[in-house]
């Protein structure tokens, strides 16, 4: 079974697995530019591609909503990633945000279509995830490998600061579950992510 990428659906469905409140935007038409700063607006003069403009449009547009819900400074051009309490994915033509103040750091990852070949496995999973993935059918060894990638994006961004992305670092505890705690190999910090499938694709969310 699978959920639709509404921003209605997704809150539905993560207040009831998350312990905190969380709360979500969804942007896919382009938007205007209207209510940018001007800060926001010198960084959108310095896009070339079109596909980076509209993200940059959408991935504003749905930052602000979600910052303005916590009460928080809804100007994007001050934000630093890693961030405590705000996350961004985009995908497909789509972008999603995430904010909270009941969170030590939030990570979020969309993955829609898209698919890490499976060459990949071994390369940005773990030991033990590695193992569950190659004694899986062949049938579900894609779209796992597509959940899992978006698991290891959400601990990355929920870090408390950057680090590099070996992935093969973070232990997954149940890699076969939609909600599970990961942690990171020489690291103390655990991670409680929650996933979701939707129609053609995953979404997940990393709580620190």
């Amino acid at each position: 079974m699978s959920t639709e990428l509404e921003q209605s659906a997704l809150s539905a469905y993560f207040s009831t697995v998350c312990s905190m409140p969380v709360y979500w935007s969804v942007q896919h038409q382009v938007l205007n530019t209207e209510n940018f700063t001007e800060s926001e607006s010198a960084k959108f003069t310095t896009i070339s591609s079109e596909k980076r403009k509209n993200e940059y449009i959408q991935g504003r547009h749905a930052l602000k909503d979600v910052l303005g819900k916590i009460c928080y400074q809804t100007d994007t051009s001050f934000l630093v990633w890693p961030n405590r309490y705000c996350s961004l994915s985009h995908s497909e033509g789509y972008a999603v945000a995430v904010a909270s103040t009941a969170t030590q750091g939030l990570g979020l990852d969309l993955q829609l279509t898209k698919m890490p070949t499976l060459a990949m496995a071994e390369r940005i999973l773990s030991k033990q995830t590695f193992s569950y993935w190659q004694a899986l059918p062949n049938e579900q060894k894609s779209p796992a490998l597509q959940r899992l990638w978006t698991v290891n994006e959400a601990v990355y961004k929920a870090s408390a600061k950057p680090q590099p992305a070996n992935f093969r670092q973070y232990v997954i505890d149940q890699p076969d579950s939609m909600q599970c705690t990961v942690s990171v190999a020489g690291n103390s910090v655990e991670y409680c992510v929650y996933s979701l499938k939707l129609a053609n694709g995953f979404i997940s969310i990393a709580v620190r």
